[in-house]
């Protein structure tokens, strides 16, 4: 089934709280979880760490030149729009932000709520590999699009 036509919940998240307290829901709903794509909810919280971690840690990869051309023209788009499922990483990077095992739900979690901890408290970086300059506000407002995608594939049971 092609990705643009997976049920997905609408979401919009103004900071990473949000993103925390969504997930947290979702996942500790008593009628239990389910998800649609083709990741797991720990999967998708481990990936959702991974790039939360990025502005912090930095980024152990350099984006291709046409990416990096692109992407200041398209900073603004990124950090107000809502992001289309669907991209795929490749080479190296696919590597480092595709899931390539199972993550348990908890660790996931645990590693999601880590990696906002780490974000709201530390220095973050000032410039995007693919974005240019980026303030604190942009780089939350681009992890919060990046929440809402793939936190939209987490559902609770009682919306079947």
């Amino acid at each position: 089934m092609p990705v643009s036509n997976i049920r997905r919940r609408s979401l919009h998240f103004e900071n990473l709280q949000q993103a925390l307290e969504d997930a947290e829901t979702i996942l500790h709903a008593p009628e239990g979880y389910f998800t649609t794509g083709q990741w797991s909810a720990g999967q998708i919280l481990d990936h959702l760490a991974f790039w939360v971690e990025r502005p912090v840690d930095g980024f152990p990869f350099q984006l291709p030149w046409i990416l990096r051309w692109f992407g200041p023209l398209m900073k603004r788009t990124m950090l107000e729009q809502p992001m289309r499922p669907g991209f795929r990483w490749r080479g190296q990077i696919a590597l480092l932000a595709t899931p390539q095992m199972e993550v348990e739900t908890e660790a996931g979690l645990a590693h999601f709520r880590r990696a906002i901890e780490r974000f709201e408290a530390g220095p973050l970086l000032p410039r995007s590999p693919a974005f240019g300059p980026m303030s604190r506000e942009d780089w939350t407002q681009l992890q919060c699009r990046h929440a809402e995608l793939h936190l939209s594939f987490l559902h609770p049971q009682s919306s079947l």
